[in-house]
Formats: structure tokens, C-alpha cells, sequence
């Protein structure tokens, strides 16, 4: 009985997984909506993105900032490395606008982002190409150097 609930729930999350985001690798991602970036701004819109989808509450996505500060040093020159959240700028500045944090920060506090790229789970990573293309997404947890390195 237990095997057969295993089971069940398993398929019924890799089915919500498989829905979850409106995103196709290979595809156009969906526009950046931001209603405010904070500390500073992306300059070159042409360049390729890492956007970590955040929220305050979730210690999976606080427990990232360490990891993406390192991303956006090793690879300063070749990626943005983008921090989205829907949160209020009071919420977050004490979060992520240390001065020693590396990445943009935008807020999303009308959802419009969110609500284009499907999310349904934080933290959540795109990884998009010069061209604006989706180039792999998924749990931030499985976003590896190599990965980032084989799309760039």
C-alpha cells in the first residue's frame, strides 16, 4: 500500500513539475517586467542571464545568496545574474542589497514576471542565452557551473 502512495505521489509531482512553468527550452522566455531594479541595473540587454526567482520567507532561496554571489563573480563578464522577487523593497533591501552582493535585484511586486515564466516553486533559476532563449530551468538547487558553462 505504501509503494502504490510512493507511487501515486510521485507521478502526481513530476506531472505538477512538468506543468508548472511556461517555459520551453530552445524558446523565447518570457520579457523581465520590472517595476524597479534596486541598488543597480542590467546594462547590456544582449547579454546572457541567470534569473533566480526569490522570496524572503523561503531559507532555500536565502541560503542561495552565497551561491549566487559566487556566480556572479566567476562569471562577471559572460552572465548577469538576476535576483526577482515580488516582495516589497522594504522586505528585501536588508536581504539582498548588501553592498557585497554581486547581483541585479528587480522587483516584481505586480506578479507580471512571475506570473509570465509560470512559477509555481521558489527558488526557481532560468538560465537565458544572448538571445533571449530559455537554455535550461528548473530547482536553483540543480544549477551546476557545468551547466551554466555549456550554455554559454
Amino acid at each position: 500500500m505504501k509503494q502504490i502512495l510512493l507511487f501515486a505521489l510521485t507521478a502526481l509531482a513530476m506531472t505538477q513539475t512538468v506543468h508548472a512553468q511556461k517555459l520551453i527550452v530552445g524558446e523565447r522566455a518570457p520579457e523581465l517586467k520590472i517595476r524597479e531594479w534596486i541598488s543597480r541595473t542590467p546594462t547590456e540587454e544582449n547579454k546572457p542571464r541567470l534569473v533566480e526567482f526569490f522570496h524572503s520567507a523561503s531559507k532555500p532561496s536565502t541560503d542561495r545568496i552565497p551561491i549566487l554571489n559566487t556566480l556572479a563573480k566567476k562569471f562577471d563578464k559572460q552572465l548577469h545574474v538576476i535576483v526577482i522577487t515580488r516582495e516589497s523593497q522594504d522586505k528585501i533591501a536588508p536581504i539582498l542589497t548588501d553592498k557585497n552582493n554581486l547581483f541585479f535585484v528587480g522587483l516584481d511586486d505586480a506578479g507580471k514576471t512571475f506570473t509570465a515564466y509560470g512559477i509555481r516553486y521558489i527558488p526557481f533559476s532560468v538560465l537565458i542565452d544572448a538571445k533571449g532563449r530559455t537554455c535550461w530551468f528548473g530547482n536553483s538547487a540543480h544549477l551546476t557551473e557545468e551547466i551554466i558553462n555549456q550554455n554559454l
